[in-house]
């Protein structure tokens, strides 16, 4: 992970974004480690997309806890019904607006 930027449209170039600062990514890992280790979870990824198109993932613990495979970023989890809870906020704000 780290940052990406956006795709620029055709036939006009953008320049890069700059680099997530390590200050940023080292909160952010903290925070992970924390959240992870406060709920017992095995692992946990986190990803953050900034107003300016940069991206920053970050992972802690394990993926696989018999064969000791740490998580990483690009690694998937399941979410549960989360999405129930996107699809209500959108739908309020539609309502709203």
């Amino acid at each position: 992970a780290g940052a990406r930027p956006a795709a620029a449209p055709a036939g006009r170039a953008e320049a890069p974004l700059p680099a997530v600062a390590d200050s940023t990514r080292a909160l952010a890992q903290r925070l992970l480690d924390s959240l992870r280790a406060g709920l017992g979870a095995p692992g946990a990824t986190m990803g953050i997309a900034f107003a300016d198109g940069r991206t920053l993932g970050v992972a802690s613990g394990m993926s696989d806890t018999a064969a000791r495979r740490p998580m990483l970023p690009s690694d998937r989890l399941l979410q549960g019904s989360v999405g129930k809870t996107y699809a209500a906020a959108i739908a309020l704000r539609l309502v709203g607006e």
